[in-house]
């Protein structure tokens, strides 16, 4: 019984160590296989232009402001809705 149970556990150990290098080899195989979507320095750089976030249209350019009470007085005279940021990091970088 005892020499059953152990060619059992040799034999799955064995399975189990054959599938995981036959994955490992087909992983190096499919890495060495160029995709065609590479980006040529140039592209990269009409890409990156492209993605680029405009300075003026981020948070940062928003002109926050640090009282609650001034936030609700201001957006109650321009009838416009508050944001309210809760949490880290603060985009005023106040901590």
């Amino acid at each position: 019984m005892f020499m059953t149970m152990l060619r059992l556990a040799a034999a799955v150990l064995l399975a189990t160590v054959l599938v995981a290098f036959q994955s490992l080899a087909a992983d190096k195989q499919v890495a060495k296989k160029k995709t065609g979507d590479e980006v040529s320095p140039a592209t990269f750089d009409k890409l990156h232009r492209l993605i680029k976030p405009d300075p003026k249209t981020s948070f940062e350019g928003v002109p926050w402001l640090t009282s609650l009470w001034q936030a609700r007085q201001q957006a109650a005279a321009e009838d416009k809705p508050i944001v309210l940021w809760a949490g880290d990091p603060l985009p005023l970088g106040i901590t």
